[in-house]
């Protein structure tokens, strides 16, 4: 299979993935003082698999379902406080994902009341979205493209757009340098 040909299924294949990041809830008024002594609280950090590799700051950061919600700070930090016990599911976005149309999983966590629990959350790494729609590895020299294709002024998904890609690859070696040129085109998602 050529690389041309290896790009074209990796670049189709990556669009289906699209998923748009879940959106934290609006804030809440606060919970009376009587009713926080016997609720729990979340804190923890939000680490940058994908772009910046460290500390993800600027993250919104919330419990599923309820109106609790925290930016991360410079180093990544969060707390949620005033939690009621019991299962909870945290979710994590940032505007830099958002637009690469990459979604965090929430994470499950046990609130405990009069306690704080620990929780480590990542964004997906680049070899786990290659995986998601390609599996296994990718072989050296294969990339794969992710994006979201919006119309209008409301930014509503443009399904079925035709998206081009193309870029030249300098090859150098033997006293001589070559330009490969490679074109992809697939086909945006319902999504």
């Amino acid at each position: 299979m050529s690389s041309v040909q290896r790009a074209l299924r990796v670049a189709c294949a990556a669009l289906p993935l699209r998923a748009a990041a879940a959106q934290p809830p609006a804030a809440q008024p606060p919970a009376s003082a009587d009713s926080l002594a016997a609720r729990g609280a979340v804190q923890g950090v939000v680490f940058d698999s994908l772009l910046a590799v460290g500390p993800l700051a600027g993250a919104e950061v919330w419990v599923a379902g309820t109106g609790a919600t925290a930016r991360t700070d410079a180093v990544g930090r969060f707390r949620l406080d005033g939690l009621a016990p019991g299962s909870a599911e945290v979710a994590v976005s940032h505007p830099a994902l958002d637009a690469l149309g990459v979604a965090t999983p929430a994470r499950a966590v046990a609130v405990v009341a009069g306690r704080v629990t620990e929780l480590r959350l990542a964004t997906p790494s680049a070899a786990t979205l290659y995986r998601a729609p390609c599996g296994g590895a990718p072989e050296p020299g294969v990339g794969l493209a992710l994006g979201v294709v919006r119309v209008g002024r409301d930014g509503a998904p443009a399904a079925g757009a035709e998206v081009d890609a193309s870029w030249g690859t300098l090859v150098l070696g033997g006293g001589a340098t070559t330009t490969r040129v490679a074109r992809v085109r697939a086909r945006a998602d319902a999504e």
